[in-house]
């Protein structure tokens, strides 16, 4: 029995010596940034068709992606809460149009440098100009859908980057007889980090 506790007793005494003899533990420092947001706004201009409540053009949009600076793709959802993106319909001549208030897409982005934004959009039905006059868009077959816009736009830690996209209707819409021939114009007018 004695001796039982000696040898209880000396392989204790062995561990805690073989423990206090090991390096001690380090605490790494893992961080990792914080996600940026990613605010992506739709702005008209027109100078040939002002804003008014009787006008109305149909857009269609299917995708926004951010275009990082590697060529990898950042989907922008709607809004913060989305885990996917929906095709979606928007009026191109509303008053948060031509405010530059159109929120079309919004996600939380690692920090990092983009280069652009890419859209997939296009209007649908007609264009409706005094709440009566309905004229048609044409578009031919090498109008493309796709838009890649190419600015350089920076993401930060935990801060708010807007990119507005702007949509110049009197470079896009042309005034045919009957109807309005659709190329699209589109620019990113401005990138503010807030």
């Amino acid at each position: 029995m004695f001796l039982r506790r000696l040898s209880l007793l000396v392989s204790t005494v062995f561990t805690l010596l073989a423990v206090a003899a090991l390096p001690a533990c380090k605490d790494y420092p893992y961080s990792t940034s914080l996600p940026g947001t990613l605010d992506v706004r739709f702005k008209t201009v027109s100078t040939n068709i002002p804003y008014s409540p009787l006008n109305s053009l149909p857009m269609q949009l299917t995708v926004v992606r951010a275009i990082r600076s590697d060529n990898a793709k950042q989907e922008v959802f709607e809004d913060l809460r989305a885990i996917r993106r929906y095709t979606s319909y928007f009026d191109a001549f509303s008053i948060e149009s031509f405010d530059s208030t159109n929120e079309i897409g919004q996600s939380s982005t690692p920090p990092g440098s983009f280069i652009g934004i890419d859209l997939i959009i296009q209007p649908i039905g007609m264009v409706t100009l005094d709440g009566y006059r309905f004229i048609s868009i044409s578009t031919s077959a090498s109008v493309q859908t796709y838009i890649a816009l190419r600015t350089p736009i920076s993401i930060q830690e935990a801060k708010t980057t807007t990119v507005v996209v702007t949509f110049n209707v009197d470079s896009s819409l042309t005034r045919g007889a009957e109807s309005f021939y659709y190329k699209p114009k589109f620019t990113i007018s401005s990138v503010q980090i807030e």
